[in-house]
């Protein structure tokens, strides 16, 4: 039987950690080095950082080598990523995979020039998903965009193309103390 792994998702908004309800309503639950010394203090697997602010303000090289600085584990950065060199960025922060979202729908040929050029073990690629009718929706720009696209099928495409993970995370159950979206996870 496989371990159960541990990968804590940790998102900052301003330079400050935050949680949201539904990707809305960010509240400020303080400082993210804090949060990453008590992973190192639990022994987590992995840590996923996601610069919420990063598509509209740029990529912080000085935050993200601090977090990186500071983890005793593999990190994922993400937030914002758009091309090569910001994969190339984020790597030399320190990062051992980098997440790429809306980029990666817009442009898809990013996923296999990403794998090609750093290895598919690099490259994640998030997928928020809602529930939209009876099926599931991926969505773009910090899930404020519907796309029209079939969870399922993009994640198949995302693979395809190179993807070494897949992020998967379910907008209708976001802050919303309802555990994980099962049926989302099963589809997928």
């Amino acid at each position: 039987m496989l371990k159960t792994r541990v990968i804590p998702v940790l998102t900052i908004k301003g330079e400050r950690l935050v949680k949201s309800v539904r990707f809305e309503n960010h509240r400020n639950i303080g400082s993210y080095i804090s949060a990453v010394r008590v992973f190192n203090a639990r022994d987590v697997d992995e840590l996923i950082f996601l610069n919420l602010d990063a598509g509209a303000k740029g990529i912080l090289p000085r935050l993200l080598k601090e977090v990186t600085k500071e983890c005793f584990m593999p990190v994922t950065l993400g937030g914002g990523v758009r091309t090569l060199e910001d994969v190339q960025l984020l790597l030399s922060c320190g990062a051992d995979k980098v997440s790429i979202n809306t980029a990666a729908f817009e442009n898809p040929g990013l996923i296999s020039l990403g794998a090609r050029r750093f290895g598919n073990q690099c490259i994640v690629v998030s997928i928020d998903a809602k529930r939209v009718g009876n099926r599931y929706e991926v969505f773009a720009r910090g899930g404020k965009r519907g796309t029209g696209k079939d969870v399922v099928a993009w994640a198949k495409d995302a693979q395809a193309r190179g993807a070494g993970e897949i992020l998967l995370t379910s907008i209708d159950n976001d802050g919303a103390m309802k555990g994980y979206d099962l049926a989302l996870i099963k589809e997928v």
